[in-house]
């Protein structure tokens, strides 16, 4: 609509003043429907102004533009609005930086103990497990120039931890436990599953003053607001058997990860470290998780 704003005005202006004067001034005043519309024509310029009346407030300037043949300049501004700066006379920040949370992710996932141990600790063992992440939104907010941003978002992360040596879990008395598959039981899948929307407070770098090489470091926070364990096993007649066997395994429901990430343009390599356990405090296994793995920005 504002692109048409002169047009209209324009329309305003010849009708009014047609039926002022026939002879054109320099400098005009129309007053119509509630609107004051000045018109001042010098050498090589005609510079509009419009100004609106409220039902409680004397006119205030809701429009200007400058127009010369060699470039036209205009400026909106809202009723009520008490100041406003003219593009003409304002110094623009050019500064503008692409983050890089905006992402499809996949990686390795372990369980580890303060980053010593790995995918054995306190009784529970882990086989090849995975991560995917799929960040949809991202903000980056410019710190300097081209070179560092803060960035924020909302993402989704879905964990896979795959539970080796025929084992699975067990809840008994509000405690998640490691136990030993059934007798004559086999499986070939034991897997707890989480999802998790997550928050970044990202640093992001970019040497080079563009999107091309980057490096982000921060913190990652989780909500988890889904839970599931699934077993898959042939039974005794060799059947294939798929059970999801609960969704209540005591999982902590907040998570906060370091992640440290480098890229060239598109593709980035990442570490995150979660140093809260994966299980609430004394409910399950006294776990933490980590991954590494590879993104590519959306």
């Amino acid at each position: 609509m504002k692109k048409f704003i002169p047009v209209i005005l324009g329309v305003i202006f010849l009708s009014c003043l047609s039926t002022i004067t026939a002879q054109t001034k320099k400098d005009t005043t129309v007053y119509f429907s509630n609107k004051k519309i000045m018109l001042n024509d010098s050498v090589g310029q005609l510079q509009v102004k419009v100004y609106e009346k409220g039902d409680t407030i004397p006119f205030t300037k809701v429009y200007e533009g400058i127009f010369t043949d060699e470039k036209s300049v205009e400026n909106y501004s809202v009723v009520g609005q008490t100041s406003f700066d003219f593009p003409f006379n304002r110094h623009k920040d050019h500064s503008h930086i692409n983050g890089h949370f905006v992402s499809f992710g996949m990686g390795s996932l372990y369980i580890t103990d303060d980053l010593s141990n790995f995918n054995d600790i306190n009784g529970l063992q882990l086989s090849f497990s995975n991560e995917i992440s799929w960040n949809a939104f991202g903000y980056t907010l410019p710190v300097y120039k081209n070179f560092v941003g803060l960035t924020t978002g909302i993402g989704m992360n879905w964990r896979n931890y795959h539970l080796a040596d025929n084992t699975h879990l067990v809840v008994n008395d509000g405690i998640t436990t490691v136990q030993p598959a059934p007798s004559g039981i086999n499986y070939t899948s034991s897997r707890l599953r989480t999802f998790e929307f997550t928050v970044p407070l990202y640093l992001d770098l970019q040497p080079l003053g563009n999107d091309k090489l980057f490096l982000t470091a921060g913190v990652l926070f989780g909500v988890n607001t889904f839970t599931s364990y699934k077993v898959k096993y042939k039974n005794s007649d060799g059947d294939k058997v798929k059970k999801v066997e609960g969704r209540d395994y005591k999982v902590n429901p907040f998570s906060l990860s370091y992640v440290l990430q480098v890229g060239y343009n598109d593709l980035g390599i990442y570490a995150k470290y979660t140093p809260t356990s994966v299980f609430k405090k004394d409910k399950g296994p006294e776990v933490q998780s980590a991954s590494i793995g590879v993104t590519l920005g959306l």
